[in-house]
This record gives structure tokens, sequence and C-alpha cells, in this order.
């Protein structure tokens, strides 16, 4: 997690462009968070640098994560291993309609993850905490 400035973006949704596009992004924080928050961390990012929401769990190397990303109208929710690891309000900013999904890189092509990504899975609306938890046990994971 010290050796890029992000440790890589799982995933974005957003339309493809130049870097700075405007867009949904969960990454891992890197060097470039260290006055934030220390490296290792879930983040969400939406193409506004002022503001990001950080995890306080620290993603080891060499481990399987299950990760879900819910957004609800402004309400986004990141869950790491079906609990819930962050949660805030931060504007959609970018357009309406059909949007590309990105998986393993951000939508400006930053940050590519450099990992492996078993599955990915979108839905039509954001699922409820217990459809997480169903999600997470599907998986053989849960608890």
């Amino acid at each position: 997690h010290r050796a890029r400035p992000v440790t890589g973006y799982l995933l974005s949704r957003g339309p493809e462009g130049p870097e700075g596009t405007l867009g949904d992004s969960v990454g891992i924080s890197g060097t470039s968070a260290l006055e934030t928050v220390p490296p290792g961390r879930l983040f969400f990012f939406n193409g506004d640098a002022s503001k990001q929401l950080f995890g306080r769990t620290e993603l080891l190397l060499d481990t399987w994560y299950h990760i879900v990303l819910t957004r609800d109208g402004d309400r986004v929710q990141v869950y790491l291993n079906s609990d819930l690891e962050l949660s805030g309000e931060m504007g959609r900013l970018y357009p309406d309609g059909p949007t590309p999904v990105f998986v393993g890189g951000r939508n400006d092509g930053f940050g590519c993850f450099a990992g492996k990504v078993a599955e990915a899975a979108i839905y039509d609306r954001a699922l409820a905490p217990e459809e997480v938890v169903r999600h997470y046990r599907a998986a053989g994971r849960g608890r």
C-alpha cells in the first residue's frame, strides 16, 4: 500500500475520459492520503477532490474480500465482508442516463488495480443490508 499514490481502484462508474472525470469510484488508499488516512483503507471518491469517504479497516495483501457499493440518491455506502465500512452523502456528479462501469480501474484510467477480481455484479437498485449479508454468505464467506 506504500508503493503507489493509490493502491488501486476496484470499481468506477462514470463517463470514460481524461484525468479528473467525475464518477463514483471505490479504491484502496495508498501514499497520497497519508495526512488523512493510513494506506490500505477502502475509500469512495466521486471526482470532487475536496470530499472523500474513508474506511477504517486495513486491507491485507493476498486476502479475499467481499466489497459492495450501494448508492441511493446521494447516500453512498460501502460494505466490507457484509459490514458497513463507510457511509455518507456524496452528490452524483456524472450525467443522467446509461453510464459505463469499470472494474479494476477508474473511469479515466488512473490507478488500475494490480490484483484479482473474482466476480462483479451490477443491480438496478441499491441492495438492502440484509441482501448484502445474503450475498456474502452465498459466496461461502458468511457467518
